[in-house]
């Protein structure tokens, strides 16, 4: 099977749980990084807390460890897959309930590659991030 149709409406629904599961494992992920790098810096905690976003270059180097694998927060990738079926005016492709059309009820087709990363949350960069996160789980 190469191609699938799902409601647009179920989509959504899929893709937000998702958005959502990724923001709570980065922002786990930044929390733990925060108190690892916390621990090099002799405790300087504050310094580290300071820090409202980590800049993509941020490196520390402790003795023989360096601190280049800082979290990357992909909560851009799910919400422009979500803004463009949000935007979706598909009117060609409605299913009808009974009398009434509704646009949520739009049927969007998915390949293969598209439902592992909307459906089964498999995108090309969650390898990385998965063991990157992990990196950083005391």
């Amino acid at each position: 099977m190469n191609k699938i149709k799902v409601t647009k409406s179920k989509l959504l629904g899929i893709l937000k749980e998702n958005l959502e599961k990724h923001v709570q494992d980065y922002d786990k992920a930044v929390i733990e990084w925060k108190e690892q790098v916390a621990v090099h810096l002799n405790g300087k905690v504050s310094e580290v807390e300071a820090m409202a976003t980590i800049p993509k270059d941020f490196c520390i180097h402790s003795g023989t460890d360096v601190f280049t694998d800082v979290p990357r927060s992909y909560a851009k990738e799910y919400e422009t897959v979500i803004g463009m079926l949000e935007m979706d005016e598909t009117t060609d492709q409605i299913r009808e309930i009974g009398a009434e059309t509704k646009p949520e009820d739009a049927l969007i087709d998915l390949n293969q590659g598209e439902y592992m990363q909307y459906v089964k949350d498999e995108w090309s960069w969650k390898h990385d991030f998965v063991s990157n996160t992990l990196k950083y789980r005391g």
